[in-house]
């Protein structure tokens, strides 16, 4: 006997916001955050080489896209996102 082989609805993927809204989203909470963070470190960036600069520049940006800012754009602009 064969036993029918029906699709697994639980698997298919769930449709997310299209990616140029993500895009969007990602560079209008990344321009003024490099903005400000470029603005409150101009005293270290001066003393500092280059590759270090860069180096904690990024580590401070990902993680605040990561952990705080993203989540936070992704719910206000919730409705954005859907439509």
């Amino acid at each position: 006997m064969t036993e029918a082989i029906e699709p697994d609805v639980a698997a298919a993927p769930l449709a997310g916001p299209p990616r140029y809204k993500i895009a969007i989203l990602n560079w209008i909470s990344a321009y003024p955050l490099i903005t400000l963070l470029l603005w409150a470190g101009e005293p270290l960036i001066q003393l500092v080489p280059v590759y270090i600069t860069t180096l904690v520049l990024s580590l401070v940006l990902v993680f605040l896209l990561t952990f705080i800012v993203t989540p936070l754009m992704m719910r206000l602009f919730s409705r954005w996102l859907q439509t």
